[in-house]
This record gives C-alpha cells, sequence and structure tokens, in this order.
C-alpha cells in the first residue's frame, strides 16, 4: 500500500499481528492496542517491507519515554487520521504557555494553514498519559490549506521562533508527503532536509520559500 503521511494516526484491531524490533515490549505494545490507542506513522527504515505499515510508539514517562518501532499489515489498520488540533491539546499545558500555543495556532490559521501538534503534547492528550517534562518542546505541525499565505506564514514562524516558553519546534508540511523543520527554513544554509515516510532527502531552502522571504 502506499505509505501514509509521517505524524498520522493509526488504530489498529486489538489482535494485530504487529512485529517489533524489540520483542521484549510486545506484551506493552499487546496491552496499548488492547486499550485501543493509536501508534503513529513513521518513515519506513531501509530493508522494511514496503507492503507494511511502518508505525511508531513512544511510551509515556511511567515507561521511561522508550521509542518503539513496529511494524503491521495493511489489513490490520481500522482507522487513520492526522494528528490533534494545536489549540485542543494544548488544553494539557499549564495556563500560561496554553495561553500562548493558542494564539499560536490562532495566527497559523489566519494564514490558511491548519494548526496541529505531535510529540509530548500531542501523547499526553491523546492518551491521558504523562509525557510532559519541565521543558518539554510543543511540536508544531503546520498544514497549508486552500488559502495558504506563505509570506504572511513566515513572518508568524519568525514570531514562534523567539518564544522561550514554551519552546516552539515542528514541521511544515509541503504535500506529496514531505515535511521540513519550520525553524530550518528561517536559518541561512543553501539546503535543508525533507523527511517523507519512505526517506529523506536535501532540497535548496529558496525553493520553498516565496521570493523575499528568505533571509
Amino acid at each position: 500500500m502506499q505509505s501514509p503521511p509521517r505524524h498520522h494516526l493509526a488504530w489498529l484491531s486489538p489482535d494485530a499481528p504487529v512485529q517489533l524490533t524489540e520483542s521484549a515490549w510486545t506484551p506493552v505494545v499487546r496491552s496499548w492496542l488492547q486499550s485501543r490507542r493509536p501508534l503513529v506513522v513513521r518513515r519506513r527504515l531501509a530493508g522494511e517491507p514496503e507492503d507494511d505499515l511502518a508505525l511508531g510508539l513512544p511510551l509515556p514517562n511511567r515507561l521511561g519515554r522508550h521509542r518503539l518501532a513496529l511494524r503491521a499489515p495493511p489489513d490490520a489498520l481500522l482507522c487513520l487520521e492526522p494528528p490533534p488540533s494545536l489549540e485542543q491539546a494544548a488544553a494539557v499545558l499549564p495556563e500560561q504557555p496554553r495561553r500562548i500555543v493558542r494564539e499560536v495556532a490562532g495566527h497559523i490559521e489566519a494564514c490558511g494553514a491548519r494548526a496541529l501538534v505531535y510529540g509530548s503534547v500531542a501523547w499526553q492528550w491523546l492518551t491521558g498519559e504523562a509525557y510532559l517534562r519541565p521543558g518539554s518542546d510543543v511540536d508544531v505541525l503546520i498544514v497549508p490549506g486552500s488559502r495558504w499565505e506563505p509570506d504572511r506564514c513566515h513572518a508568524v514562524l519568525r514570531e514562534m521562533a523567539a518564544v522561550r516558553e514554551p519552546h516552539l519546534d515542528g514541521e511544515l508540511a509541503l504535500g506529496e508527503g514531505g515535511f521540513v523543520a519550520w525553524r530550518e527554513l528561517l536559518g541561512d544554509a543553501d539546503d535543508v532536509l525533507v523527511k517523507t515516510a519512505t526517506g529523506v532527502s536535501l532540497r535548496q531552502r529558496a525553493a520553498l520559500l516565496p521570493v523575499g522571504t528568505v533571509a
């Protein structure tokens, strides 16, 4: 099957025949699936079968924050959804950072993009488990829509990079399954790393931003 986008959440049948790179964690994954909790689409590693779903499971604080890599057959997939909205998941943050993050979400939406979130904030909101720690990043995923205003969004990215608490990080969706770290777009390197569900490549930074917005 075609690889679903990175960061998408995948719900599997509780008895899905998953294969882990670390089999000692099989009971934890089995319990996770039986609790109807999602996994996340990750980049397929070299040598992994193209027909399998490449999935990940970041474990909560109580399980040492271990990150598991696993595979599952496509017919085990029950549901596939994008990560949660930044505005919704910000509910797990303390009051001051929650207010800042929701303002950021509003600015992104005003640029004609969706403001989503992955990482610790998303997982804590999705599961009710403790993922956040002091100083945890807020990983913002920006997904342009039909009303996308790249010049306006570039200014918003600069404002986001200046926020000190909480520290904002994350990626910008480029279409066709590609993602780039939005902080890299604000740098001065000629090339930036673009990630997909099947690999990584270098692209010219200037080609990813409109003329006049490149620093």
